[in-house]
């Protein structure tokens, strides 16, 4: 049976108690580890930034028409790099991510609950209702501590 998961986030320590949605995720089993809900949520936060960075550089591509033949190998081109220059978008790495996800998690750098208790470790079955929800909840260091 499908599940759907709402994950939320949440600073805490800001005094505001901030907290907001971030997406839900679609699940063909009611079971998921903690591990696996993060390698999931980072997929899709990749794929989202990832999507918006191409599409920003695509719309802010320079180029420039010319009336006259442009030799792009002639000596001037090569000195200065060519007429037609397009900004490559810079691409989020997913596997680098996960790591440094997991590495966050492992430090305590944020807490996961789910369904208001806390995930202690990445490889544990988590049961899904209908009505679960998982937060990462964001920890703000203190100042001079």
């Amino acid at each position: 049976m499908a599940a759907v998961l709402k994950i939320v986030d949440e600073v805490f320590g800001t005094g505001a108690g901030d907290r907001r949605p971030a997406l839900e995720l679609k699940l063909v089993s009611e079971r998921i580890t903690a591990r696996e809900l993060i390698r999931r949520r980072i997929a899709d936060e990749v794929q989202t930034a990832n999507q918006r960075n191409i599409e920003h550089a695509a719309g802010h591509a320079r180029t420039r028409s010319f009336l006259i033949q442009f030799d792009e190998d002639a000596p001037e081109a090569r000195l200065n790099g060519g007429i037609v220059r397009r900004s490559r978008p810079k691409l989020f790495d997913e596997p680098a991510e996960y790591d440094r996800a997991i590495e966050a998690f492992e430090k305590n750098q944020f807490i996961l609950l789910f369904d208001e208790r806390q995930v202690e470790r990445l490889d544990d079955d988590i049961a899904l209702t209908g009505d679960s929800e998982a937060v990462f909840l964001y920890l703000t260091p203190l100042i001079g501590g």
